[in-house]
């Protein structure tokens, strides 16, 4: 069952043939328990009999189904087994941590076909396991070819390794398999190799393969080599194709290259074609006048490109130009005439209009953005109401605006009615939108709560709470929270804090922490923190967890605990756990850790730093013990099953059909 649950988790299809089961399961047991097996192999169909039997399963599947081809699918005898749906899902937690067996690895690449070839390619990439990435990879190519993916996985495996030449021989065929982002791969690696005639090949087969964006690339090439002619070859070629983004790309070059009447002429094009950023680079070349006049051309001819009435228009671009340049009578003109009803495109207009001090036109548009939902306007809305309509009419304007749901009105209007003197009403407003007969709004009663807790009313403030029949979100929970520790009662301010956590509130988590450690419930907060952990809480509760144990210096405890975790299949403690003991003074303990984590999947991370995961973390842990030749070869080529550093693999070998990787 660990075998099917590890092949299912790797990527396999979900018929798993009894020959791959078999030949993996050595690995899950013992040598003494492999020696205590029948040599006959009689235990093979006593074990089969034991895991597909669903008699004591009370109703559910066995944990192995045999599974009987339908008449007409392709039956080679084999018989193949579906692993249970329950266990598949446990099965994928409670195994995460742990390694997977050499012999399933071997296994899957005896049995594996097809697409299933390129996914466990992809899990063995992800585990640090390189060596046996590659050999998915090739295996995908040789069973369903021309498997461009699994080639540009190959080859940027290689190339993030930095084994840039071994990668070249994927990107290729992955580009002759019809794929032309790969051409463009090979030629970025050929381009850092300084072979620059190879590199535009390449981009030009990309090209040809339909990607006509790659000649731009070329043309950057030959402009950092200070090769203008032949960047100037390379971007006439690209403009000749007629293509937006490539067009557009041109332009922008064109411009780097001190050519704007070139650039000019290109990016109208683009333009033309449908880029819009393209549109908007245009419009910055040219003089207000020629802008508006090609803009209106533009737009008569290509009508879509207006967008809908909420759309900022173009011409606001050079509205916002003129405003730039101190031409504040010709940006309100132009922002006038464009009759936007973008509210942004409304307030800014507005905001030029006050500054013209025309004040009656910039409150019109204040309000009418306001009630559009762009809350920068209520304010100075508000701001600009007439003084003998203000207190009335402006509070009936916020009142509605509340009504209809908006945030910030409703804390508007309560501070108009508290400025005014109009307090108990605000009161009152506040309590018939918290009632049971009105809108339950859970927003009002946190700022019913704030004000009676500002005039000292804090018993009051949290019987609002209390008598609210309504659901509190996270935010008021937080807040009753507060008001509860205010007024004393500590425990009920946990219970709060508790509720607010169970509803996704991190922060909530730590604050129950706290409150019960200042209450000198230390045991109680830790035992809290490792519940919520446990629990799956996330990495923000492990995290506060070893931090408390470390400020009461109990850091062999903390350790125990994340050594538990890791058993309990906690991918998060993992991680911590190998930096503890790493900086605990225990580096091979924290290799080891750090090549299990690997194992598990997260040898390297998604993301933009390339010191991330726990390959990284493990080369840099032997740089600092002076162990660089293995920290070499774990960047180089990752690991073996089993947590040992890999060794270098054989390089590539000559073929009937030319170089391909060995």
């Amino acid at each position: 069952m660990d075998a099917a649950i590890d092949a299912r988790r790797l990527g396999h299809g979900p018929l798993l043939p009894r020959s791959l089961l078999l030949d993996a399961v050595h690995g899950y047991l013992s040598r003494q328990e492999w020696d205590t097996l029948d040599g006959d192999d009689r235990w093979v169909d006593e074990a089969f009999r034991h895991v597909t039997d669903h008699r004591p399963c009370r109703g559910a599947r066995a944990p192995l189904s045999p599974v009987r081809p339908v008449p007409g699918e392709p039956d080679d005898g084999e018989p193949r087994y579906r692993l249970a749906d329950y266990l598949e899902q446990t099965g994928q937690a409670w195994r995460r941590t742990v390694p997977v067996p050499e012999s399933l690895w071997r296994a899957l690449l005896r049995h594996a076909k097809g697409g299933d070839l390129t996914r466990l390619g992809r899990q063995a990439q992800r585990r640090g396991l390189y060596g046996y990435a590659l050999r998915f990879y090739r295996a995908a190519g040789e069973s369903a070819p021309p498997a461009t993916d699994a080639m540009l996985w190959a080859g940027d495996l290689l190339c993030g390794a930095g084994r840039p030449d071994e990668a070249l021989p994927f990107y290729r065929r992955a580009g002759q398999g019809g794929d032309p982002y790969a051409w463009t791969r090979a030629a970025e690696v050929l381009r850092e190799a300084g072979r620059t005639g190879e590199a535009f090949t390449s981009y030009e087969l990309a090209a040809a393969g339909g990607m006509p964006y790659a000649l731009t690339h070329a043309a950057e090439m030959y402009l950092a080599a200070g090769e203008g002619k032949d960047a100037s070859a390379c971007l006439r070629r690209a403009a000749a194709t007629g293509d937006a983004e490539t067009l557009g790309r041109v332009g922008e070059l064109l411009l780097e290259c001190g050519r704007p009447d070139e650039a000019l002429e290109v990016l109208k094009a683009a333009a033309e074609a449908g880029d819009k950023a393209a549109r908007h680079q245009a419009m910055d070349l040219m003089e207000d006048k020629a802008a508006l006049a090609w803009l209106a051309d533009l737009h008569a001819r290509r009508p879509g490109d207006h967008g809908p009435e909420s759309d900022v228009p173009d011409t606001f671009r050079v509205a916002t130009r003129r405003a730039r340049n101190g031409d504040l009578d010709g940006a309100i003109e132009l922002a006038l005439a464009s009759g936007s009803a973008n509210p942004g495109v409304l307030r800014t207009t507005a905001r030029w209009l006050e500054q013209a001090e025309r004040h009656a036109e910039a409150f019109d548009r204040y309000r009418r953005a306001a009630e559009k939902g762009d809350a920068g306007a209520l304010r100075s809305a508000l701001k600009l109401w007439p003084a003998e309509s203000r207190d009335e009419e402006g509070v009936r304007w916020l009142r509605a605006l509340a009504d209809a749901g908006d945030a910030g009105a409703l804390v508007l209007a309560v501070h108009e009615l508290m400025r005014i003197g109009r307090g108990r009403e605000a009161d009152a407003w506040l309590r018939a939108r918290t009632s049971a007969g009105g809108p339950r709004d859970a927003a009002a009663l946190r700022l019913l709560a704030s004000l009676l807790h500002e005039r000292g009313e804090t018993a009051e403030a949290i019987a609002a709470y209390e008598s609210f029949d309504g659901d509190l979100g996270v935010a008021e929970l937080r807040h009753k929270a507060e008001l509860l520790r205010a007024a004393g009662r500590t425990d009920d301010a946990v219970a709060c804090y508790r509720s607010a956590a169970e509803r996704g509130d991190g922060d909530a988590v730590w604050q129950v922490a706290r409150v019960l450690r200042r209450g000198g419930q230390a045991e109680r907060a830790l035992a809290w923190l490792r519940s919520r952990a446990e629990s799956g809480g996330g990495e923000a509760a492990l995290r506060w967890v070893i931090d408390l144990y470390l400020e009461d210096g109990r850091e062999d405890e903390a350790l125990a605990w994340l050594r538990s975790r890791v058993e309990e299949g906690d991918l998060a403690a993992l991680t911590w756990l190998a930096n503890l003991l790493r900086d605990t003074g225990r580096p091979e303990e924290a290799l080891r850790y750090y090549l299990r984590g690997a194992e598990a999947g997260m040898a390297t991370l998604d993301s933009d730093d390339d010191d991330s995961g726990a390959l990284a973390l493990a080369a840099a842990l032997l740089r600092a013990a002076g162990r660089r030749d293995e920290a070499s070869r774990i960047v180089r080529y990752g690991v073996e099953p089993g947590g040992r550093i890999a060794a270098a693999e054989p390089g590539p070998r000559r073929t009937e059909t030319g170089t391909v990787p060995a």
